[in-house]
């Protein structure tokens, strides 16, 4: 089935008629400003911030199940887990990324509150090497305190 992106197992539309309606990219450097006595600041190269991506989409009876879906982007917003997000021409740039928001607008239901068309806005962040979690960030620390003090324990 073709589509416009996948980020994890989750369609973000399945042709040009299916959402998502836009998408946009935030691509950043860190520069800080450092005055001086005289003269204008001098600035200081302090890296890159992590891309940051937004889709405005919609889901609908016609050619997917509303609620799966939906139920889908609040699991991985829950998870807080790095998806890889991949475009709908099989490029993946090799960048996986964590559900930041997700903003919904319920816009159709059945009787009985069931969806049947729903509009949102996703937004994403960029994780650097797949992973922002605490244990990662332990982990790399306890190997680095490993290589400089021999009397550590490694596992």
């Amino acid at each position: 089935m073709s589509a416009y992106a996948w980020l994890g197992d989750i369609i973000l539309g399945t042709d040009v008629m299916t959402g998502p309606v836009s998408s946009g990219e935030d691509l950043g450097n860190t520069i800080n400003e450092h005055q001086v006595v005289r003269g204008k600041p001098v600035l200081q190269d302090a890296g890159q911030e992590n891309d940051r991506r937004t889709f405005r989409f919609f889901f609908d009876e016609t050619f997917c199940d509303v609620a799966a879906q939906y139920e889908k982007l609040r699991a991985a917003r829950a998870s807080r887990e790095a998806l890889p997000l991949v475009h709908g021409n099989g490029a993946y740039l090799g960048k996986r990324y964590v559900v930041q928001s997700v903003r919904i607008t319920h816009k159709k239901a059945t009787p009985s509150g069931a969806p049947v068309r729903i509009e949102g806005e996703l937004e994403l962040i960029e994780a650097p090497g797949g992973s922002f979690t605490l244990g990662g960030i332990i982990g790399v620390a306890t190997a680095a305190i490993a290589l400089i003090n021999p009397l550590v324990r490694r596992d």
